[in-house]
């Protein structure tokens, strides 16, 4: 546990739900002993109010997520990264939707915050019944705004195990394959993230969970799903690309939006990748200030 206070945000993000009951599983490992226990009691939760599991080796956050839904008993299911955190109706708004709707699955919007809490963006999908090409172009947000029925995840076999990057959309495609779509429209979760921070490992990663995505959902072209294949293969390597560009491997970042192009030549930001990739850490980093500075001013 390399991160108490955010994992503290998190769990009492979901404490404060107007919906009730909420059972709430933790999932910790990486560390010889068991710390969230103590962390929770020292900030005031009794424990009956969650169930800790206990892995001492990093099993990775699919294996963790799976393994959380092992331990819970709800009819519906949703997941909250431990740097992420909840807005209070969060998930009776979802459930309410669920009843209205019929659906068994439901996502709300979601606040992209920076390392000081700054708002980053604001992003809020648009998508009601068939999401299978939109989840296809990875339109929809990750695993914390979503609440699927256990019927659902166990019926898609929860989430893949053995891919080494972007299991949550894998698993939301898979869930789109089967299940019709519902959402909140307004932004009821807040991602956190240290994009400020390379990582040297992650373009690779991504590039290994792109070619899995791949070689998992398009092992064939066939006509009928040709466009929707080729626009999917040109968000797998544009991600990947955005991967390489955001931790300064630049070269690579050009190689794989060249890639992306090549599937898929009507998506526009990836020519302003591309440019960003050619300037280099002075560019890229005036262009992250200018972004910032415009989100700020429209949310003033």
């Amino acid at each position: 546990m390399d991160r108490p206070r955010e994992l503290l945000r998190a769990v009492e993000s979901v404490r404060d739900q107007t919906y009730e009951p909420i059972e709430l599983v933790v999932i910790e490992e990486g560390v010889t002993e068991p710390q969230v226990p103590a962390l929770l009691a020292d900030a005031g939760f009794d424990s009956t109010e969650f169930r800790h599991v206990f892995n001492e080796e990093p099993t990775g956050v699919e294996v963790a997520r799976n393994q959380a839904v092992a331990h819970s008993s709800g009819e519906y299911l949703a997941f909250l990264d431990d740097d992420d955190e909840w807005y209070p109706t969060k998930i009776e708004k979802q459930l309410s939707r669920i009843r209205e709707t019929g659906c068994d699955v439901c996502y709300t919007g979601a606040e992209r915050r920076g390392p000081d809490g700054d708002l980053r963006a604001t992003a809020i999908p648009d998508v009601e019944g068939d999401a299978r090409s939109r989840t296809l172009a990875g339109a929809i947000i990750g695993p914390s705004v979503f609440v699927v029925s256990r019927d659902g995840f166990e019926t898609v076999g929860g989430f893949d195990e053995e891919i080494p990057f972007w299991e949550d959309w894998d698993f939301l495609y898979r869930l789109s394959e089967r299940y019709r779509f519902t959402g909140v429209h307004e932004p009821l979760a807040k991602i956190h993230t240290d994009a400020d921070v390379r990582r040297s490992d992650a373009p690779d990663l991504a590039e290994r969970g792109g070619r899995y995505l791949i070689d998992k959902h398009c092992p064939i072209d066939h006509e009928r799903q040709r466009f929707a294949t080729r626009r999917f293969k040109s968000r797998v390597w544009n991600g990947v690309g955005r991967s390489a560009l955001m931790n300064g491997r630049y070269s690579d970042a050009r190689a794989f939006f060249a890639r992306a192009v090549l599937e898929w030549p009507f998506d526009r930001s990836l020519l302003l990748y591309g440019a960003l990739s050619y300037g280099g850490d002075p560019v890229l980093q005036t262009a992250q200030t200018v972004k910032r500075g415009v989100v700020g001013m429209v949310h003033d």
